[in-house]
């Protein structure tokens, strides 16, 4: 997994991980093998985990991993499919069709009518240029009011992050 956990491409992984023992709220499982190495790769990689509900028993065993936290726009549990004693999950992505090609037929890029969106590339974003702002404005000062936070956060974040965090175009 390591190898296709790159900068320049968005990465899913999707499907029944069989790993119960993770808490993905919290990021901690037992000191086992496969537990501790999924919850490494998914927390050194910079993987976020979509499912926040059971999947199975109490368990959340059918996961969404992805390196860009904004590429699942929606997910829901759904009924299992025939016998399954696990829920199906279904979820939207917001990918560019562009990129993909249809490789059964080698025609180039998979045409579509979804509508376009712009969407933030915060793993490509300028990091120190964030940090050099959030203490310019005051934000990480416990002195700070939240009225001046909540202003970081809700108004400037928006001229801010066009300045900092490249973007990319997506459809729905």
């Amino acid at each position: 997994m390591t190898l296709y956990a790159t900068c320049d491409q968005t990465n899913i992984i999707v499907g029944d991980l069989n790993c119960p023992d993770i808490d993905w709220k919290s990021a901690t499982s037992p000191n086992d093998h496969i537990n501790r190495c999924l919850l490494n790769f998914t927390v050194e990689a910079g993987y976020y985990q979509f499912v926040d509900f059971a999947t199975r028993s109490n368990n959340i065993l059918d996961i969404i991993l992805a390196d860009d936290d904004q590429v699942v726009t929606a997910i829901a549990a759904d009924a299992p499919i025939g016998h399954s004693d696990h829920l199906m999950v279904t979820f939207t992505l917001a990918v560019d069709p562009r990129n993909f090609h249809n490789t059964a037929s080698g025609s180039g890029p998979v045409t579509s009518t979804f509508t376009s969106m712009s969407v933030f590339r915060w793993r490509l974003a300028d990091l120190d240029a964030m940090k050099q702002y959030q203490n310019a404005v005051g934000y990480r000062t416990p002195s700070t009011g939240i009225k001046k936070r909540l202003h970081f956060i809700d108004i400037d974040k928006k001229t801010y992050a066009n300045q900092i965090c490249p973007r990319y175009l997506v459809t729905e």
